[in-house]
């Protein structure tokens, strides 16, 4: 019976190494989700995006987490509102999907209380999410659009720029779909902004 020398075992575990442990989507969407989750905010939210679109969790249209986000929206103080985000479905919705607004709503509330660290913390969260989607493009035209992964961040990106929407369209152009908004500046001029939902229209709604 022959037998492997250990350079040669060696040798093949470095060749079959890293394809053999190389994560799923699922798996790197819920490691660096982890890190964020644990309270590190400096994670690559860029890696955290695209690991997301290609797990099984990816949810563009927010459907599993209209529920917990009335029931935030709802609350009658910023007590309620931490409450409701510290439940097991209110964790879920803050941390399990890339979401910036609850974000926001959970810092302005920890701040109010207080507690400068979480508000700190979910401001953080907030920005970096904001930023990843604001470094894909300029959303001056469709070959310099922002690149959405959900309906809702396009909204809060454009609340954030402080254009008021006036309508927004479909448009699909060289094999690319788009979300292009019509929108005015504070200054009342008037500005077109163009956003790539592929990801977005190449999931089922339902």
């Amino acid at each position: 019976m022959s037998r492997y020398h250990l350079p040669t075992i060696l040798t093949l575990l470095t060749l079959v190494g890293p394809a053999a442990m190389a994560e799923t989507p699922d798996e790197a969407y819920r490691r660096l989700m982890a890190e964020l989750k644990s309270g590190n905010a400096a994670i690559d939210f860029q890696a955290l995006r695209s690991a997301y679109v290609k797990s099984t969790s990816y949810d563009p249209y927010g459907m599993k987490t209209t529920a917990v986000d009335i029931q935030r929206q709802k609350a009658q103080s910023c007590e309620e509102a931490i409450q409701i985000a510290e439940s097991p479905d209110g964790q879920a919705a803050l941390y399990g999907f890339l979401s910036t607004r609850p974000h926001m709503m959970m810092a302005v509330c920890y701040e109010r209380l207080g507690n400068e660290p979480r508000g700190a913390f979910h401001r953080s969260v907030a920005d970096g999410l904001l930023n990843a989607l604001a470094s894909t493009g300029d959303g001056k035209s469709p070959e310099t659009a922002f690149k959405a992964i959900s309906i809702s961040e396009e909204y809060d990106l454009l609340s954030v720029l402080r254009l008021k929407v006036s309508h927004q369209s479909l448009m699909h152009k060289d094999g690319y779909a788009f979300d292009v908004f019509g929108a005015t500046k504070q200054s009342g001029d008037s500005v077109t902004v163009y956003f790539n939902i592929d990801p977005i229209i190449a999931k089922p709604r339902w």
